[in-house]
């Protein structure tokens, strides 16, 4: 009876969050253009996340419309069909949206984001249960091929083959900070709440190398002004 049960769990689980940890040092192939995954293989509206050109992706089966993949993070749905590469060219496909996939000023980067918060927790799965590996800097570079699009989503940072598996959650990724971005923030909350109770106080403060107690009264860093 136990087994039953146990057995039943692990449908329900695999069927509503459709997440695995991949397996170390399997070879994936790579998209050729970016797209959209898809939970269901006749369900085009349900969408689990958007991967980008020449993304890492391990194919499990395939219809005359779509491939069943897994993806860097471990999800596992279907994209539509295309052109699969045994290596990455370098190149982007039309229309890949910036706003994912950020890839620089140049457009010649990896697609990337910013970790927004201190010591981010690195997890060696994607899981809040896992255990960290390493702690993330603030405003650390991570380079991505895949964003989920649901909540509490994971993002895989670790080595190409998953030998040293790294997972952090998108909700701690953005753009680039700046010291004009958070003193904005700053300012926008000075004298509505303590500092030492502002969320982002201490990412202000490790921005810029700066002592709280330095804060006490006015500081000059080159044009910039921060009120005490």
């Amino acid at each position: 009876m136990l087994n039953k049960i146990l057995l039943a769990a692990g449908v329900f689980q695999c069927c509503f969050y459709n997440i695995i940890a991949q397996n170390p040092g399997q070879h994936p192939v790579y998209t050729s253009e970016w797209g959209h995954l898809y939970r269901e293989n006749e369900k085009s509206k349900d969408i689990l996340g958007i991967f980008s050109t020449e993304a890492p992706v391990y194919v499990l089966d395939s219809t005359q419309t779509k491939y069943k993949v897994q993806v860097s993070n471990g999800d596992i749905g279907f994209i539509d069909r295309q052109p699969l590469q045994k290596s990455m060219r370098g190149k982007k496909s039309a229309g890949e949206p910036a706003q994912y996939f950020y890839r620089g000023k140049e457009g010649y980067q990896c697609p990337h984001f910013y970790v927004q918060v201190s010591e981010l927790r690195v997890r060696k799965e994607p899981t809040t249960e896992s255990i960290p590996v390493r702690r993330a800097a603030l405003n650390e570079l991570v380079c991505i091929d895949y964003v989920p699009l649901y909540e509490d989503g994971w993002i895989y940072i670790g080595d190409h083959f998953h030998e040293n598996p790294e997972y952090i959650q998108m909700k701690y990724l953005g753009t680039e900070l700046t010291y004009d971005k958070i003193l904005k923030d700053y300012l926008a909350v000075k004298g509505k709440t303590r500092r030492k109770n502002w969320p982002r106080w201490e990412d202000f403060v490790k921005l810029h190398g700066l002592r709280i107690k330095t804060l006490n009264r006015p500081y000059n860093i080159g044009k910039n002004l921060i009120p005490a």
